[in-house]
């Protein structure tokens, strides 16, 4: 079973550039997802939640960063609903598999 990660680890992680990831369940993978989310200006979006989704059941979530990255570890592969969300509004949503989406970017528009 994985922990969650504190609100005090996850603003230190953030304190130094990474991103904070929660994983929540207890499903654990070997895969992982990474990328950034941004404006449709090019302009990083931070401080969003990037969610995975399964069935719709939370895997896990990440913070966006300062400069948009995100990164989530431990996932096991299949597919997952990706939702970008700040507060209760979804901006993005769409259909991803691991392992063939290890790496994707979003653009908000």
């Amino acid at each position: 079973m994985r922990s969650l990660l504190s609100p005090v680890l996850a603003l230190s992680l953030l304190a130094v550039g990474l991103p904070a990831a929660r994983s929540l369940g207890q499903e654990s993978g070997s895969h992982s997802i990474r990328g950034t989310v941004s404006s449709a200006s090019g302009q990083p979006a931070g401080s969003v939640w990037v969610v995975l989704d399964r069935e719709g059941r939370e895997i896990a979530r990440a913070l966006t960063a300062d400069d948009g990255r995100y990164y989530v570890a431990r996932l096991p592969s299949g597919p997952y609903s990706l939702v970008v969300r700040r507060g209760e509004a979804t901006l993005y949503r769409a259909q991803i598999s691991l392992p063939a989406n290890a790496a994707y970017d979003v653009v908000l528009r």
